[in-house]
């Protein structure tokens, strides 16, 4: 559902580029829809050792330097223009990879929580 959103205010960007309102309010919903995912990983990671927490905070602190030095270097290069279709490449990439680690990411848990044992007592 979140990616679709952000598909959508990519494709919104790409039509009203200019109007300020249209694109702060994109940009807006495109932060709540993908601000999350900090939050995911680290769950995700949560009966992980702590080496795939530290490696996760490190490759995330990695891709938001090289996001910016690639980002400037294709906004000096090429212009605001190119960022639209370079943007659907990653966004494409991103769907592929999250649709085949779907079911890996937050497999079904045989343990029953806290919440469920508590539930259960008469």
């Amino acid at each position: 559902m979140r990616s679709r959103v952000g598909f959508r205010c990519c494709l919104t960007l790409d039509r009203v580029i200019d109007v300020p309102i249209v694109v702060y309010v994109a940009v807006a919903v495109w932060g709540g829809a993908f601000g999350g995912a900090a939050t995911l990983f680290q769950t995700a990671l949560a009966k992980a050792t702590d080496a795939a927490q530290a490696v996760l905070v490190t490759v995330w602190n990695a891709a938001i330097a090289g996001g910016g030095i690639l980002g400037g270097a294709l906004l000096d290069c090429l212009g605001f223009s190119a960022f639209f279709p370079v943007l659907l490449l990653l966004l494409a990439a991103t769907f592929v990879v999250v649709w085949k680690a779907r079911r890996h990411g937050f497999p079904v848990s045989t343990q029953r929580s806290a919440v469920d044992l508590v539930r259960s007592e008469p």
